[in-house]
């Protein structure tokens, strides 16, 4: 039986919450990344949930977004 990481899902979860986020607000990744001043690569990482932002990359993201940060966590 192959072992999987739980939080494996729930970075994807919260990559989906962000991107959906994103794209509610007409932000192209491009903008986004730029916004908050991290790299459009990274960007789609976080969004793919194949990259764990920093608690401080959530805060950015979420005040560029105009959402509370719980936002990211409510799937």
């Amino acid at each position: 039986m192959k072992y999987t990481n739980p939080l494996k899902n729930q970075y994807y979860l919260l990559g989906r919450r962000i991107q959906h986020n994103r794209i509610k607000r007409g932000y192209t990744q491009e903008k986004l990344a730029n916004k908050v001043g991290m790299s459009l690569n990274y960007l789609g990482f976080i969004e793919t949930g194949q990259k764990k932002p920093s608690v401080d990359m959530l805060l950015k993201l979420a005040n560029a977004l105009d959402v509370h940060p719980k936002e990211f966590w409510d799937f």
